[in-house]
């Protein structure tokens, strides 16, 4: 028969393991609150060598507000749910020298961004993000570049639908807003969007 400290020590375990699969209860509730939070923003690294560069030249920084997208599928009227989304932050700025250097001696606007960690639209087919300060930079300073700082674009929102009829197929595409519809959603003080979209129907 079991002693008095024997029993003591089940009834410590017993209770941390109870306490622990609460929490971790608790903390798998609170993850899956936030699948729809595309978060965790960085500069998106294109071409060998890239990660090594240091930028040269920045333009005014721009704060964009955080938003609501709600994806609509446009073949069904129906709630996107569960649409795999990224974020990207987008900005230009002037690259010298930039090849073909024939065709652009003097160098050339290009494009960067920043994304977001993949998230996973809710049941509404909402995703949300958090505001991010926008610092758009370029990696080149000298003759060609003066009167070219670096500058926001606007966002573009990538997303996954699926294929009339298919669970298991899917259609990547994206939707763009400019700088001038954050501007004019920032003063209207609520940044809300709603995107009509879908896989072509003779997709299959």
């Amino acid at each position: 028969m079991p002693n008095m400290k024997t029993l003591l020590h089940v009834a410590i375990v017993t209770g941390l393991l109870v306490l622990c699969t609460s929490r971790a209860h608790e903390i798998a509730l609170a993850q899956t609150d936030k699948d729809n939070r595309c978060v965790n923003t960085e500069i998106t690294c294109v071409g060998e060598g890239c990660n090594k560069r240091i930028p040269a030249v920045f333009g005014k920084t721009y704060l964009v507000p955080k938003f609501k997208i709600t994806l609509i599928d446009k073949n069904t009227n129906k709630p996107a749910a569960g649409a795999r989304v990224l974020v990207h932050y987008g900005f230009k700025y002037f690259e010298y020298p930039y090849e073909p250097s024939d065709e652009y001696p003097f160098g050339a606007w290009i494009e960067g961004k920043y994304s977001t960690d993949p998230c996973l639209s809710n049941e509404d087919g909402v995703i949300e993000t958090d505001q991010f300060k926008m610092e758009p930079h370029g990696y080149y300073k000298g003759v060609y570049s003066r009167g070219k700082k670096p500058e926001f674009t606007g966002i573009s929102v990538t997303y996954e639908l699926p294929y009339v009829g298919s669970t298991t197929k899917h259609c990547t595409t994206s939707t763009d807003f400019s700088r001038s519809d954050l501007d004019k959603c920032r003063r209207n003080g609520v940044c809300e969007f709603t995107i009509r979209d879908g896989c072509p129907q003779d997709w299959r």
